[in-house]
């Protein structure tokens, strides 16, 4: 099973959406408007980010944490509750 926020990342783009990544970092740095690797490099630079998807004038937020040895489906362990996320959420699933 590909990780959870790949999976995102990939769906998000090809339905046309908008990615930006806050990274949570020191710095709280927003990626915006990201191509795959730009948001997958910025996701996988921290052990905690945000992915936030733009869709048809509405923000999804999934939760991101990368820890060592976790299933592939628990890299996103929140996200707000949206068509998008239950679109994604059913694809993915």
């Amino acid at each position: 099973m590909e990780k959870a926020y790949l999976h995102l990342i990939k769906f998000a783009l090809d339905q046309g959406a908008v990615v930006d990544v806050d990274d949570g970092g020191d710095h709280d740095e927003i990626h915006r408007g990201c191509t795959y690797e730009q948001a997958k490099d910025a996701v996988e630079s921290v052990d905690d980010s945000t992915i936030l998807v733009h869709l048809d004038g509405k923000t999804t937020h999934f939760a991101v944490a990368l820890d060592f040895n976790q299933a592939p489906e628990e890299t996103i362990y929140d996200y707000s509750v949206t068509d998008f996320s239950a679109l994604w959420e059913a694809v993915y699933y």
